[in-house]
């Protein structure tokens, strides 16, 4: 009964295993065709919001840092050469918060006042 226990155990460990790893996969296959694989350079802001939501889908902690990070990016340079609008300026924000390096979040918070937020 042990045996049939423990091999019922791994089973399904990793079958949900497997599934958060293909569902992070097409996530981010999503994103990436979103976002036109890198080509896109306007962003609205129901664009970035709707990548936010999705970010939080991501079981993939480093998964959903590279995706937070993209959208800081999206949020202060899609206006360009304009400065970002104010509700850009806050989805920047919001996420620089989420990021976990300190490093990277602070050259965010400088980037974050030198596009005019």
């Amino acid at each position: 009964m042990k045996k049939v226990f423990i091999i019922s155990l791994l089973l399904f460990g990793s079958h949900n295993i497997q599934s958060d790893v293909m569902q992070d996969l097409q996530l981010s296959n999503e994103l990436l065709a979103f976002a036109q694989y890198g080509n896109k350079s306007n962003w609205s802001v129901s664009d970035l919001i709707q990548i936010e939501n999705k970010i939080n889908k991501f079981s993939d902690d480093s998964l959903k840092q590279v995706w937070i990070s993209n959208i800081v990016t999206y949020s202060l340079m899609s206006n360009l050469p304009n400065y970002p609008t104010s509700d850009m300026c806050k989805i920047a924000k919001r996420n620089i918060s989420k990021i976990k390096d300190t490093n990277v979040r602070g050259l965010w918070d400088q980037n974050y006042n030198l596009y005019g937020c």
